[in-house]
């Protein structure tokens, strides 16, 4: 009877071992058949492999600069009006950017006719620029590079041909899964994985693959998808 059972056993895992083995073939065979030129058409282009970013706005140097100038000036007299960008920062962001040394937000109080007021001034600190897409650009264009998409596997492939206003046309669709990972220290990204589709056609006219479109399901919106 304990032979029987044995023998049963090594039957199932025999056949679970075949399964298993006939998934990964055809897990590899997706990505095996999409030829290079379409990867990298789909991976390697500008919708899949642009940076999340957040548009960073100017920091408040020079007011600071012109406020304490004037500071004993105005000192008593009427309030300065000032409105800090600090204003228009996500406020988890500035203070991950406060504490990880990228950002100072200095407060000064000034006596005024109508009391004590407090001006807060937002500058950022040269460690920022290492995750900027571009420092060297004017502050009005900075881009805090949040992360990027890594590509996990080709999940489904289907090559076809369809009519598209009215001229036979050669299809290539997929299917796929990424993750993304934080370029920012002390971060990490809120979900594990993505997926995605993407489809490009033969182009008639030169014999190229061209993309036709691509759908990502995480938002552009770096902010949204980190853990700050």
């Amino acid at each position: 009877m304990n032979l029987k059972i044995n023998n049963c056993n090594l039957i199932y895992q025999k056949i679970f071992v075949i399964i298993f083995v006939f998934y990964l073939i055809i897990i590899s065979s997706c990505s095996k058949n999409v030829p290079d030129e379409i990867k990298t058409l789909i991976f390697e282009g500008p919708r899949f492999s642009k940076p999340l970013v957040y548009d960073l706005p100017c920091d408040e140097a020079k007011k600071e600069k012109q406020f304490l100038n004037w500071r004993e000036k105005y000192d008593g007299g009427l309030p300065i009006i000032h409105f800090s960008v600090i204003q228009n920062i996500d406020k988890n962001l500035l203070n991950y950017l406060v504490s990880n040394q990228m950002a100072n937000v200095n407060t000064y109080k000034l006596n005024t006719s109508i009391g004590k007021r407090d001006y807060r001034y937002l500058r950022y600190t040269d460690k920022i620029k290492s995750y900027l897409v571009n420092p060297n650009v004017n502050c009005m264009n900075w881009e805090l590079r949040f992360g990027k998409r890594i590509l996990n596997s080709i999940t489904y492939t289907n090559e076809y041909e369809a009519e598209t206003y009215g001229v036979k046309a050669k299809f290539f669709a997929i299917t796929f899964s990424y993750h993304i990972t934080s370029e920012l220290p002390n971060m990490s990204v809120k979900k594990n994985e993505y997926e995605g589709k993407a489809k490009v056609y033969l182009d008639p006219d030169d014999g190229k693959w061209k993309l036709d479109n691509i759908d990502l399901n995480d938002s552009e919106l770096g902010e949204y998808l980190f853990n700050l």
